[in-house]
C-alpha cells in the first residue's frame, strides 16, 4: 500500500485505538480488486477476524475550462445496474506510479484533454471501513483537446456543463457518485463558486436571489429531496406576518395522481367560466385555454405548496403573499425553479376543486380561504430562469 503524508494532530493520543496485524491470508485476487481476511488483536486485547479489500489506489480529475464549463461523463456502472455522471477518473497501473502522471493518462484516454495547470486538491477514502482504497483528486485547468483513448472495454459519452450547475446538482442530490461530489465542491470552493462567506446550502446572497428571481414554467418531472423542499417552506413560515399572528397554514402534494386529478378538476371549473370585459388578463387565459381542454395550471410541478390561511383573518392574504415571495426567493438560491399560482384562490369557493382538496387533507371554505400556491421543483432547462429583466413600471417617488 502507497503510504501518503496524512496529518494526524493527535496521533499519540490514538494510538491507543489501534488493532495489530497478527495473521494475514489471501482469499481472493481479482483484476482490480484483492481480499483479504485478518486476524487482529483489539485495544482491550482480544482477538477479531477483519476482512479488507486491496487496492491500489485511484485518482478523480475536474477539467475546467477557462470560461467555468467541467468536463463529465456519462458511464453505465455494472454493480449499480446504471448509467452515473461523474468526473474523469481510473485507477493506478502500479503501486510504483506517478500520481498525477497516472492523472494525466487518465483524463487523455477517457476526454482527450491535456492540461497544463494541475492542481493537486488532496485525497479521500472512499470506503475506509472495508477498503484500503485511497482517491487523490486533482484540478485540470487551461485544456486542450487531443484526441480520446478509451480501452477496449470502456464505453462513455463525455459532455460539459456550468461549474456552478454541476454545484448545484450535486447539492441537490442528483450527482450520487462520492468522488464527483469531494472533487466538485473542493474544486468550486477554491476557484470561488462556492464563496468561503456563504454557508447554509444557499447559493447566492438575499439581493442577488431577489433580483434574479423569475418565475420557472417548465419542469422535470423528478421530486427535489424533501431537505430542499422543507427550506423553502421554512423559508414561507419565516415570512412576515400581521402582529406575529402565524396563521397560514401550508399544504405540500407532491402524489403525481393527486396532482393531475387537481389539475382536471381545476380546468373543469374554469372552462364552465366566461370572460367578461376587463377581466385580469392571466384569469382570461385560464378560462380560454381551459375551454381548448388543455389547460394545466400548475405546470406539471412535481410539488405544489398550497397556502390558505383562516377565512376570518383580515390580513390573510398579505401575510401569505410574503410568505410565498420568501418561498420563490428561497428556491431561486437553491437552484430550484417555482411560479406563484393564483388560480386556486380564483377558485377558493368552488365545490368540486374544495372538495377534492378537503379529501386530500385541505381546511374546509368555512374555516380557510386558500390565497395562492406555489409550483416548485427543477427547472426543465437544468438551472432557474434568471433572465435580465429591466423594471420599466413600479415608479418610485421620493417625497
Amino acid at each position: 500500500m502507497r503510504h501518503y503524508d496524512i496529518i494526524d494532530y493527535n496521533a499519540a493520543e490514538h494510538a491507543r485505538l489501534a488493532e495489530k496485524q497478527k495473521t494475514t491470508e489471501r482469499i481472493f485476487d481479482g483484476k482490480i480488486l484483492h481480499v483479504a481476511r485478518d486476524t487482529v488483536e483489539l485495544p482491550n486485547g482480544h482477538e477479531a477476524v477483519r476482512e479488507k479489500i486491496v487496492h491500489v489506489g485511484a485518482v478523480c480529475i475536474l477539467p475546467v475550462t477557462a470560461d467555468g464549463q467541467v468536463y463529465v461523463e456519462r458511464q453505465f456502472r455494472y454493480p449499480l445496474g446504471r448509467v452515473i455522471t461523474e468526473v474523469p477518473a481510473g485507477k493506478l497501473d502500479s503501486d510504483e506510479e506517478d500520481i498525477l502522471e497516472a492523472a494525466k493518462r487518465e483524463l487523455k484516454e477517457e476526454t482527450g484533454l491535456t492540461a497544463k495547470t494541475w492542481t493537486d486538491l488532496g485525497l479521500f477514502y472512499p470506503a475506509a471501513a472495508y477498503c484500503d482504497e485511497v482517491i487523490t483528486m486533482f484540478l485540470a485547468q487551461e485544456l486542450e483537446q487531443t484526441g480520446q483513448k478509451l480501452d477496449d472495454d470502456e464505453f462513455l459519452d463525455v459532455v460539459k456543463l456550468p461549474l456552478p450547475q454541476l454545484v448545484a446538482d450535486v447539492m441537490a442530490g442528483r450527482v450520487p457518485d462520492a468522488k464527483t461530489q469531494t472533487v466538485v465542491l473542493k474544486a468550486a470552493r477554491l476557484l470561488g463558486v462556492i464563496p468561503q462567506e456563504r454557508t447554509g446550502g444557499l447559493h447566492m446572497d438575499a439581493l442577488e436571489a431577489i433580483f434574479t428571481r423569475r418565475s420557472t414554467r417548465k419542469f422535470k418531472p423528478e421530486l427535489p429531496p424533501r431537505a430542499l423542499i422543507e427550506q423553502v417552506l421554512e423559508a414561507g413560515r419565516s415570512g412576515p406576518c400581521g402582529h406575529n399572528s402565524q396563521f397560514s397554514h401550508f399544504y405540500v402534494i407532491t402524489d403525481p395522481a393527486q396532482l393531475e386529478r387537481l389539475a382536471v378538476l381545476v380546468r373543469e371549473a374554469f372552462a364552465k367560466k366566461e370572460v367578461t370585459p376587463g377581466m385580469y388578463a392571466s384569469l382570461v387565459n385560464s378560462i380560454t385555454v381551459s375551454k381548448k381542454g388543455t389547460y394545466v395550471f400548475h405546470y406539471h410541478t412535481p410539488v405544489l405548496i398550497i397556502a390558505a390561511n383562516r377565512r376570518d383573518y383580515g390580513n390573510a392574504m398579505a401575510d401569505n403573499a410574503c410568505a410565498l415571495e420568501n418561498m420563490m426567493i428561497a428556491a431561486n438560491a437553491l437552484d430550484l425553479g417555482a411560479c406563484y399560482i393564483n388560480q386556486l384562490h380564483w377558485l377558493d369557493e368552488e365545490k368540486s376543486v374544495r372538495a377534492y382538496l378537503r379529501t386530500l387533507g385541505v381546511g374546509d371554505t368555512e374555516t380557510e380561504t386558500i390565497t395562492g400556491a406555489l409550483s416548485l421543483g427543477y427547472a426543465a432547462d437544468g438551472l432557474p430562469n434568471r433572465t435580465p429583466r429591466q423594471t420599466a413600471g413600479n415608479e418610485v417617488t421620493w417625497l
